[in-house]
């Protein structure tokens, strides 16, 4: 997204015609492209504006998704909106070893969920332009363990961040 869109609404054309180049040879060469439109980088004007935690993160995302697909379409069908959306708002917004260094679980629930609204818009926004597209997101699943399997508290807090980390994303994509 960085490269594609480095100030708002503004393109860059040589990096979409770098991003074709290598979709051309990957498909030259009998392999099937998959293309991540989130991989942990976002553009410095986005993030300057708050990044996820701003709402409007959603739209813009959209806005670059819809851009994407459009320019690079003819060339691929197999789109990933966010790879590991949870690790990405777990690190950064709560235990604060990923930029922006943030360490604040309400910041963790924000940044989630616009992250979710994000994938759902930017899947619609493709689905629209690319109909017969395979769209999802790559989701990173940790196995929890309670420390001491006897200790009941311990065995809630392994629930608790299982639920946080693995099932919050999967179960609001099913249920809403």
């Amino acid at each position: 997204w960085s490269r594609i869109e480095p100030k708002p609404k503004k393109w860059d054309h040589e990096a979409i015609d770098r991003y074709r180049a290598i979709l051309t040879a990957m498909k030259a060469s009998g392999i099937q492209p998959m293309v991540t439109l989130h991989h942990f980088t976002t553009p410095l004007w986005a993030a300057e504006k708050g990044g996820w935690l701003n709402p409007e993160m959603v739209d813009w995302f959209k806005r670059f998704a819809a851009r994407a697909v459009t320019e690079l379409c003819d060339l691929c069908s197999v789109w990933c909106t966010l790879n590991e959306p949870t690790v990405y708002a777990a690190q950064g917004y709560f235990s604060g070893v990923f930029p922006p260094g943030h360490s604040n679980i309400n910041q963790y629930f924000e940044v989630t969920y616009n992250m979710l609204l994000a994938h759902a818009a930017a899947y619609t926004a493709i689905k629209g332009i690319q109909p017969a597209s395979q769209v999802g997101f790559a989701h990173h699943m940790v196995y929890w363990q309670p420390r001491n399997v006897l200790n009941p508290l311990d065995s809630r807090i392994a629930r608790l961040l299982d639920t946080m980390f693995n099932g919050l994303f999967l179960d609001s994509i099913q249920t809403g």
